[in-house]
C-alpha cells in the first residue's frame, strides 16, 4: 500500500495471519523487502504489478473525486492536468533495475515504522 501526495507520503507492506505466527509473518516480510533491495523482479512480475497498477488505477478514475484529486495534485506538482492519463506510457519506463535501485534507497531510510496489531 502507498499514499502519495505533497509530502513523502508513506509505503506499507501487511499481512493478516494468527498471532502466534507474528515473528514468522515480520521475519518473512524483511525477507521478502531485502529481497527486492538486492535482486531484481523478474520482467513476468515487473509486468504482473505494471497491469495491476494500472488496472486500479483505470478503475479508480471511475469516480468523479478521483478524477479532481488527480488533476488537483497534477496542478499542485506543475503537471500538465492531463497528466494521470499518461499512466501507462510512465509505467513503461519502469524496470526491473529501476526498481532494485529505487527499492535499496527506500527500504534503507533510517525512519522505518513498524506497527502490529
Amino acid at each position: 500500500m502507498s499514499f502519495e501526495g505533497i509530502e513523502p507520503g508513506y509505503f506499507g507492506v501487511y499481512i493478516g495471519c494468527d498471532p502466534s505466527k507474528r515473528a514468522n509473518a515480520i521475519d518473512a516480510i524483511h525477507t521478502e523487502l531485502d529481497k527486492v533491495k538486492t535482486k531484481k523482479v523478474s520482467k513476468a512480475e515487473l509486468n504482473r504489478a505494471k497491469e495491476y497498477i494500472y488496472g486500479r488505477n483505470r478503475m479508480e478514475m471511475q469516480m468523479t473525486a478521483s478524477v479532481a484529486l488527480a488533476v488537483a495534485f497534477n496542478a499542485l506538482y506543475g503537471l500538465p492536468f492531463d497528466e494521470h492519463e499518461r499512466l501507462r506510457e510512465n509505467l513503461s519506463g519502469v524496470t526491473e533495475h529501476t526498481v532494485q535501485r529505487l527499492a535499496a534507497r527506500i527500504l534503507t531510510q533510517p525512519s522505518v515504522t513498524s506497527i502490529v496489531v
